[in-house]
C-alpha cells in the first residue's frame, strides 16, 4: 500500500495523530530521497560533464584525423597525378624511341647501297641482285609513309634527297654505260641478243625492283627501235639487190645473206628461249622482197627458170630448216614457185626426147580429132602399121641415151650450186617425165594397134638403167 493510501485510512479512522506522524514521516523520508537524488543527479552531472570532455576531445581528434586523412587524399591525389604524368612522360618516351627507330630503319642508307649503284660493274650478271637489293633500299625511303608533321623534319628531307639523287645518279651511269655498249656492238643483231635477254628477264622478275624494271623497260625500247632501223636497213638492202654479174648466177647473195641472218637469229632465240615478236613482224616482209627479187632476175647464161628453180628451192629448204611458225604460209608458197619453175624448166629443156615417134602420134591424135576412130587409124596410109613399126625402129636405146647424156650436161652447165642435191632434183623430175611420155606412147599403141604386138624398141626398166647410169657416172 502506497504511503498517501496509508496516511488516508489513518485519516479515515480518526488517528490524526498517527496521520500527521506518518505524513511527518513520509516527508522526511521524501527530504531523505531527493537529497540522495539529488546527490546522484550531481553525480550524473559530473559524469555528463567528463563524458562531453571527452566526446570534446573525440571530436578534436576526429577533426584532426580528418585534417590529416584530407591531406592524405591530397598527397595521394597528387602522387596519383604525378605517377600518371609519369606513366605518360614513359609512354611518350617509348613512342618516341619507337618512332625514331621507325625513321632509321625506314630512312637510313648504308654507305654500301651508294658504292653498288654508283662503282659496281654494269656488266657483270652477278651485279644486278645486289643493285637490285640497293635500289629497293631507296624505294623504301621513297615510298615511306610518314605522318605530315614529321615531312618537314630535315632529317626526313635530307634522307629522301639523297635517295632521289643516288636514283638519279644510277640512272644517267646505267644509260651512258648502254651508250657505251651501242659504240661496242658491231651490228644490229647485238641490240637484238640484247633485247632477247633483257626481255627474258623482265619476264621472269615479276618481283624485281620497280625502279630498276622501269629503266629496262625504257632502255627496251630504244634498243628495239635500234633494231627496227637495223631491220629497216636489212630489208632495204634486199630491196636495192642488183643483178649479179659472175659468169652463172646460181643462188642469189642476197638469199644466202638471208640464210646466215635467219640462222644466226634462230640461234639466238633458241638459246635464250624468249619471244620473238620483234623479229616475226620482219620476217614476211624480208621474204616477200626475196620473192619479188628472184621472179625478177635475168642473166645472159643462166635460164630464167633455173635461177627461180635454184632460188626458190634453196630458199624453201632454208624455211623448212628454221621452221618459223610465222612464214609456214611463206614456205608454202616457195615450195610451190619452185615446183612450177621445176615444170617450167622441164617443160622448156626436156621437150620430147622420142620426138619421132611423138610427131608421128601427133598426126594420129590430129586424124582421131578429124573424125576417124583408134581402132581404124591403122587403115590410114601415113599412119599404117608398117609406118609405125619404121618410126619406132628409129628410136633406139643408144639414141635415147645419147639424147639423156647431152640433156644432163646441159643442167650441169645450167646448174651453179655444188653442194645442192638439185641436179638430181631435176634428173628425177625428167626421168617421170619421160616415163610418163613412154607411157602414153604405148597406150596410143595398145588403143590405136591392137593386136599388132607393136612396141618401143626398149622397156621402161631399160629407160630407168640408162638414167641411173647417166647420173652416176657424172
Amino acid at each position: 500500500m502506497s504511503s498517501l493510501a496509508e496516511i488516508e485510512r489513518l485519516f479515515n479512522k480518526g488517528d490524526y495523530l498517527g496521520a500527521s506522524k506518518l505524513a511527518d514521516e513520509f516527508r522526511v523520508a521524501d527530504c531523505r530521497n531527493v537529497c540522495q537524488n539529488l546527490s546522484g543527479i550531481v553525480d550524473i552531472s559530473d559524469a555528463i560533464d567528463h563524458s562531453l570532455a571527452i566526446t570534446t576531445s573525440l571530436e578534436d581528434k576526429i577533426n584532426s584525423y580528418e585534417s590529416e586523412i584530407r591531406n592524405l587524399k591530397s598527397v595521394a591525389l597528387q602522387m596519383e597525378e604525378r605517377e600518371h604524368a609519369v606513366e605518360v612522360q614513359c609512354k611518350n618516351l617509348e613512342d618516341t624511341c619507337a618512332l625514331i627507330d621507325e625513321l632509321i630503319e625506314n630512312l637510313h642508307i648504308p654507305d654500301q647501297v651508294e658504292t653498288i649503284l654508283l662503282q659496281s660493274d654494269l656488266n657483270d650478271e652477278s651485279s644486278i641482285e645486289h643493285i637490285e637489293l640497293a635500289l629497293n633500299v631507296l624505294d623504301r625511303v621513297l615510298n615511306y609513309r610518314i605522318d605530315s608533321s614529321l615531312i618537314q623534319m630535315k632529317c626526313v628531307r635530307d634522307q629522301r634527297e639523297r635517295a632521289k639523287i643516288l636514283k638519279a645518279s644510277f640512272r644517267e651511269r646505267f644509260y651512258h654505260e648502254y651508250a657505251n655498249y651501242l659504240k661496242r656492238s658491231q651490228n644490229g643483231l647485238d641490240s637484238l641478243e640484247f633485247l632477247t635477254r633483257l626481255s627474258r628477264y623482265i619476264s621472269t622478275q615479276k618481283r624485281s625492283n620497280q625502279f630498276l624494271l622501269q629503266i629496262y623497260g625504257e632502255v627496251s625500247m630504244k634498243v628495239k627501235r635500234n633494231f627496227d632501223q637495223f631491220m629497216e636497213q636489212k630489208l632495204d638492202t634486199i630491196r636495192r639487190f642488183k643483178q649479179p654479174k659472175q659468169a652463172k648466177c646460181g643462188v642469189l647473195s642476197v638469199v644466202k645473206d638471208f640464210e646466215e641472218f635467219a640462222n644466226q637469229v634462230e640461234a639466238l632465240f633458241e638459246s635464250t628461249g624468249t619471244r620473238r615478236p620483234e623479229l616475226d613482224r620482219w620476217y614476211p616482209d624480208m621474204v616477200t622482197e626475196l620473192f619479188r627479187i628472184i621472179d625478177s632476175i635475168e642473166h645472159k647464161s643462166t635460164p630464167t627458170e633455173m635461177i627461180r628453180l635454184e632460188n626458190y628451192k634453196y630458199l624453201h629448204d632454208l624455211l623448212c630448216s628454221i621452221k618459223v611458225p610465222c612464214l609456214r604460209s611463206k614456205r608454202t608458197e616457195a615450195k610451190m614457185q619452185y615446183e612450177s619453175a621445176l615444170n617450167a624448166y622441164v617443160t622448156r629443156y626436156f621437150g620430147r626426147p622420142l620426138e619421132k615417134i611423138n610427131i608421128f602420134f601427133d598426126g594420129v591424135q590430129a586424124k582421131v580429132a578429124q573424125g576417124v576412130k583408134e581402132e581404124e587409124i591403122s587403115f590410114q596410109l601415113a599412119f599404117s602399121k608398117q609406118e609405125l613399126r619404121r618410126v619406132l625402129q628409129l628410136v633406139t636405146l643408144k639414141e635415147v641415151r645419147k639424147g639423156l647424156e647431152e640433156m644432163y650436161r646441159h643442167i650441169e652447165k645450167h646448174a651453179f650450186e655444188p653442194k645442192s642435191n638439185l641436179i638430181e632434183v631435176i634428173w628425177h623430175a625428167m626421168q617421170t617425165e619421160f616415163l610418163s611420155q613412154y607411157k602414153a606412147i604405148q597406150s596410143m599403141i595398145e588403143r590405136c594397134y591392137p593386136s599388132s604386138n607393136l612396141s618401143l624398141t626398149f622397156t621402161i626398166d631399160n629407160v630407168l638403167q640408162v638414167f641411173s647410169d647417166i647420173a652416176q657416172s657424172h
